[in-house]
Order: C-alpha cells, then structure tokens, then sequence
C-alpha cells in the first residue's frame, strides 16, 4: 500500500511539473510573439512572470534582462534599468549584456555622462568583433553630442571593420567642414518676412510667411487708405503676431538646422542599430548585432 501511494505521490509531482513546464513554455511563446508585434510593455510583463516562477538564477536573470529590453523599447528607461539591476541580483554572467542596454537606456535619457560610464566599464571585457563596433560607435556619437570631436576621431579608430570605420569617419569628417546656423542671425533676418526661415533652409516655411505677412500688410495699407479703423486694428493685431512669428521662427528654424545636422551626423557615426535580443533563444541570452 504505501509503495503504490509513493508511486501516486511521484506520478503527481511529475504531472504537476510537466504542466508547469507547459505552461512556461506557452509563456514564453507569447511574450516572444508580443515582443515581435511591438507589443513591448505586455511582453515584460510576461518576462517578469517567467522570472518570478523560474527555478534557477540564471533563467531568472535572463527573464529580467529580455523584460528589460522589452521596457528599453517601449522607452520606459526607468523601469528598464529597474529589470536589470535584478537581473545582475542574480548572476554575473548577465554583466555584459545588461551594460550594453544600460548604455541605450542612458542615452534614450539623456544622460550622456551616464552612458559613458558605461561604456567605460567595457573597457577590457571580452568583446567580439560586432559588439566592440557597437561599443566604439556609440562612444564616438555620444563624444559629437557632447562637442568633442577628437575624441570621437579616437573611438571610431578603434573599429574592426573597416567599411563601418571609414564610412563614419567620412561622416564626422564631413560634419567638421559644415557650419551650424547662428540663431541670432536667423533672428535679425526674420526683420523680413521668410528670411530668417530660408537662413536655415525652410523654404515652404519661409515662402508661407511672406506670403501671410504680405497679405496682412496690404489689408492694414487697405483698410487705413479707407479709415475703416477698426478693421485696421484686427488686421493689426494678428499682422504683429506673424510679424513676431517672422523673427522667432527664424531662431527656432537655426535650431532645428543644428540638431538635424547633429542628428545626421550622429547617426552615421553610431553606424550600428540597437542589438536585437532573440526572444525565441531564451532563457539563453542571446544577442543580434545588425548592420547598415
């Protein structure tokens, strides 16, 4: 008798583990199939369910990191480094993987000073050929957001492959040799309607404000020739408004030219996209680097 309920009690355990296992397995699925979708916040959530019911460290860890890839690319930063710092609770071996999206993380953020923390805690790490180019590409753009344009040079020589290094040295060398607009300038040139727009290159936006203001002030000529003063006035006033709408769209116009040429630049620079984690390998960890 008790040999027969021992047998009971085993063949129980073992159902109840296999259904387990099924159900962790249809688990996974699903979070890998939101994760494809672009359903990224319900992903993580099913990530962190798989972390909270997994039996080892490192299965665990990996379920906290893909969970934080997942909150990375739904930009919820804060969270994401939230999943990873439980992911490195677990095991070390998660480090490398977990810096590198921290890296993202911290850009995404901005907070530059952060992500080259980060960046120089790789330094010396066992990196292979894709992952050191990403590492050196996302240096050399975070040195041209911060103005240091040597030592963007320096992090882009330190690249393996040399289409990646030559094309983004192209870029940063071309980025040197164009001028930023001054949006003091495209200011004082907005004294003429359109000008300080066409400054920076916005030509339909200067093209709409000549025409606007062209039209406004020929109805104050219009109605003042008539003495029809209260016309007058209401023309008047919204003529002041795209009249003042000349002179501040000429300075935001220069800004925008900026960031459009850093933002160019940057992204030839940081020639690599983000590493895709291959959802379907986990929990092994698991990374993609792609290349443009």
């Amino acid at each position: 008798m008790r040999k027969l309920l021992g047998l009971c009690a085993a063949f129980a355990a073992f159902t109840s583990v296999a259904a387990a296992a099924d159900d962790d397995t249809r688990t996974l699925r699903l979070a890998a199939e939101l994760a494809v979708e672009g359903r990224h916040e319900s992903a993580a959530i099913e990530y962190r369910r798989l972390a909270l019911a997994a039996r080892d460290a490192d299965s665990r860890a990996a379920y906290w990191w893909a969970a934080g890839c997942a909150y990375a690319r739904a930009r919820q930063w804060g969270t994401a480094n939230a999943m990873l710092d439980r992911a490195e609770q677990e095991t070390s071996a998660i480090r490398i993987p977990a810096v590198l999206l921290r890296v993202d993380a911290a850009i995404g953020s901005g907070d530059l000073q952060q992500a080259r923390f980060y960046l120089d805690g790789l330094a010396g790490s066992p990196l292979g050929r894709f992952t050191n180019d990403w590492v050196c590409g996302r240096a050399a753009g975070i040195a041209v957001r911060e103005g240091k344009l040597q030592a963007a040079h320096e992090s882009l020589t330190g690249m393996s492959r040399s289409d990646n290094r030559d094309r983004a040295l192209t870029a940063l060398t071309q980025y040197e040799r164009g001028r930023n607009r001054i949006p003091a300038i495209g200011g004082v040139l907005g004294l003429v309607p359109g000008l300080g727009y066409a400054y920076s290159g916005e030509y339909a936006n200067a093209m709409r404000s000549l025409l606007l203001n062209s039209l406004f002030m020929w109805g104050m000529a219009e109605t003042s020739h008539e003495r029809h003063w209260g016309a007058f006035a209401v023309i008047s006033f919204f003529e002041i408004t795209w009249y003042s709408g000349s002179i501040y769209g000429g300075i935001d116009a220069a800004h925008r030219f900026n960031r459009r040429r850093l933002d160019a630049c940057v992204n030839d620079v940081d020639i690599d996209p983000p590493p895709e984690p291959d959802w379907n390998a986990l929990p092994v960890v698991s990374l993609r680097f792609g290349f443009r």
